[in-house]
């Protein structure tokens, strides 16, 4: 299936296969990411005391917050463009062009050792560290993957132990592989839209465009809860017990024809209504400002450069139930 045409949402229903209920329409997944007392976990349900508490994630959120504040996000967006439009003019001219492999992947590196300060000479081994933490979060069913994070999460951490940001880990995984897939994902969007990549290199407004990227294109296909407490208010008169979990399907949330006017069409003039794709309430993206800064960054050096380019098909897809982007995204 293209995961850019998500199944559409429908009722929750209790899933017996995987032992969890799943939540797929606005509401509801709007409702679960409100509720404190439905946390964040993998695929796997966890013990009691293997769950955070909410006191320190929010010391966490508010740390890293500080970190992003708006005036270190225009010092890092001054040199990223910079990066961005550098990377892009780079690439030959007429001549077929993977926007992954020369374009989403080298530069979000780049833009992941900026941000956190790693060592730029250990920037490729430490991508190669970050490539299994994402494999395994793209498909968190898979027990291999799982444990091949399990071996480079510390590895990562000792790197990054003495980092002046917090979470710079996390940050680092993020930056150097889930911003490349999510950007890939955008691009294809806008690439099979002429029109309004069109309008969007004649001058739309970038913030609304990048809000509607995000609720059109946005990776995350699934994410998970466990309640820590049981749950019955909000979430379409279903009850939760303590410690059952739930499967959050936020891209057939973001297509919800109750909360978006035709939801299956990309229209970037369209009033923002709250998508999705990083989440909401207390648990919501802690970088959200940091992922839309580096989104609208990338984006506007792509249009500005590949505005008449054409996809080559066909698309080979990596990734997994998590989430999808395609492995190249070869352009003429």
């Amino acid at each position: 299936m293209d995961p850019l045409n998500p199944p559409p949402p429908e009722a929750p229903f209790y899933d017996r296969t995987h032992d969890r209920w799943v939540l797929s329409r606005y509401a509801d997944v709007l409702a679960a990411f409100r509720e404190p007392r439905l946390w964040p976990v993998g695929a796997r349900p966890r013990e009691r005391s293997q769950i955070g508490d909410s006191v320190a994630q929010a010391r966490l959120r508010a740390d890293l917050q500080s970190a992003l504040a708006p005036a270190k996000l225009a010092g890092w967006e001054t040199r990223l463009e910079s990066m961005a439009r550098e990377t892009a003019a780079a690439l030959p001219a007429g001549k077929p062009v993977d926007l992954v492999g020369t374009f989403a992947m080298p530069w979000s590196l780049r833009v992941a050792t900026v941000v956190t300060g790693a060592d730029p000479a250990r920037a490729e081994e430490l991508a190669d560290l970050a490539r299994a933490v994402s494999a395994a979060a793209a498909e968190p069913y898979d027990d291999a993957l799982q444990a091949a994070k399990a071996a480079a999460n510390p590895q990562l951490e000792r790197h990054f132990e003495n980092a002046r940001m917090p979470m710079a880990a996390a940050a680092f995984v993020a930056l150097s592989h889930t911003l490349p897939c999510l950007l890939a994902d955008i691009w294809l969007a806008l690439l099979r839209h002429p029109a309004e990549m069109a309008a969007l290199r004649d001058g739309a407004d970038m913030p609304r465009a990048i809000e509607e990227l995000l609720r059109y294109a946005g990776l995350a296909r699934m994410l998970f809860r466990q309640a820590i407490g049981q749950v019955e208010a909000g979430l379409g008169s279903i009850t939760i017990p303590e410690g059952g979990s739930v499967v959050l399907r936020v891209a057939s949330a973001n297509r919800d024809p109750e909360q978006f006017a035709e939801p299956n069409r990309l229209d970037l003039a369209r009033r923002p209504a709250g998508q999705l794709s990083l989440g909401a309430g207390g648990h919501s993206c802690a970088g959200a400002f940091l992922i839309r800064m580096a989104v609208t960054v990338g984006t506007r050096a792509f249009v500005h450069r590949f505005a008449d380019a054409q996809v080559i098909e066909p698309l080979e897809w990596q990734g997994g139930s998590g989430f999808q982007s395609p492995r190249a995204l070869w352009v003429k």
